[in-house]
């Protein structure tokens, strides 16, 4: 009856978070994509951390997704900032707002982004990240991951 994943009453049941690893670099003015980490829930087997490090659905439908990033080592000068980008089977479908950095002793930024899309099955999401200050990493869990919930 479905190609993947668990039945249950209404269609399936999805949902995922996924981390970013908290020492991959950011190459500044480069959208860069932010491989996942680890898992901490996917009862679907949707997120792929072997083979292409994305997101795969199980099945057609609506689904929320969040995506956020905590960099690090940025330049606390005016203008300097982050933006996270939500990809769609390679197409960029929705970007934060340039999130930019405060004055501070560690010069900490966390950008997010979120939509909700309409999916197929096998259509993948991805994560990308751009900044324009040098040095920059891909800084801490909880504050860097991907969660996404099928919700129709």
């Amino acid at each position: 009856m479905w190609s993947s994943g668990k039945k249950v009453a209404g269609g399936f049941e999805s949902r995922s978070k996924a981390t970013f690893y908290a020492s991959d670099t950011a190459v500044a003015s480069t959208w860069t994509k932010l491989p996942f980490a680890a898992v901490e829930y996917d009862n679907l087997d949707e997120v792929d951390l072997v083979t292409n490090n994305r997101w795969v659905a199980a099945a057609d439908g609506i689904y929320d997704i969040v995506a956020a990033a905590s960099l690090q080592g940025l330049s606390s000068a005016a203008g300097f900032g982050a933006i996270v980008k939500i990809y769609k089977n390679g197409t960029g479908v929705e970007r934060s707002p340039a999130g930019k950095v405060l004055a501070s002793s560690d010069n900490k930024l966390v950008a997010i982004a979120s939509t909700t899309l309409v999916l197929s099955a096998g259509d993948y999401i991805e994560v990308f990240i751009w900044h324009n200050s040098a040095g920059n990493l891909v800084s801490s869990t909880p504050a860097s991951y991907c969660a996404i919930k099928r919700i129709g």
